[in-house]
């Protein structure tokens, strides 16, 4: 009768010790903002995601349909640090942008990139954790499904009066754009110097 008891609680016990590992690692997330080495390689990744963006709209000019990979280091930050620190980077990557350009932040779209962070940091820090292809690559679909597709195209259309027809092209284009940033990511988390750099900055 004992052991029947204690295997009636095991369901119980592991759902606890699931929801304190899921605090933990939230509460862990949180402390980076405090290690000044996470502070300034967000910083970096800030800054590339405005230079990557700033040249793809050089080359594809403002329009709703253009290849670009800005959203690239925000989430290798949300992977490696969070959705915080990944909403941070986005946040600040476009604000920056609309500081440059002399234009005020849309608000949907801050939401949208902001989401990007969001998201990507909470599938690939508490979801999909392995650093594989295929794991990466699904963070990259969710990541712009929510982020690009639905959230920035919703802003595209309420905004600047874009049809629809002429968003549907950003389809193919962020399908491509997902198969390239997972193919990088993959390289980058499989390199074992970047690695062991990231966890020396976590440190």
């Amino acid at each position: 009768m004992q052991k029947e008891r204690k295997n009636h609680t095991v369901p119980g016990v592991n759902e606890k010790n699931a929801e304190k590992g899921v605090l933990r690692a939230l509460a862990a997330d949180l402390k980076v903002f405090g290690n000044l080495r996470v502070l300034c390689l967000s910083a970096m990744l800030c800054a590339m995601s405005y230079i990557l963006g700033y040249f793809a709209k050089m080359i594809f000019g403002l329009g709703p349909v253009r290849f670009t990979l800005e959203n690239l280091p925000i989430i290798f930050g949300g992977v490696t640090f969070g959705p915080f620190a990944g909403a941070l980077i986005a946040a600040a990557a476009d604000l920056c942008s609309c500081l440059a350009s002399g234009q005020g932040p849309n608000p949907l779209i801050l939401v949208g990139s902001i989401s990007v962070g969001l998201v990507s940091g909470t599938v690939g820090r508490y979801i999909c954790k392995s650093r594989r292809f295929f794991s990466l690559l699904i963070v990259e679909f969710v990541t712009h499904l929510i982020g690009s597709l639905i959230i920035k195209s919703a802003a595209l259309h309420i905004f600047y009066g874009y049809a629809p027809v002429l968003l549907l092209p950003r389809i193919p284009i962020y399908a491509i754009i997902i198969g390239v940033e997972s193919y990088v990511l993959w390289l980058l988390f499989r390199n074992r110097q970047i690695r062991t750099l990231l966890e020396r900055i976590r440190k």
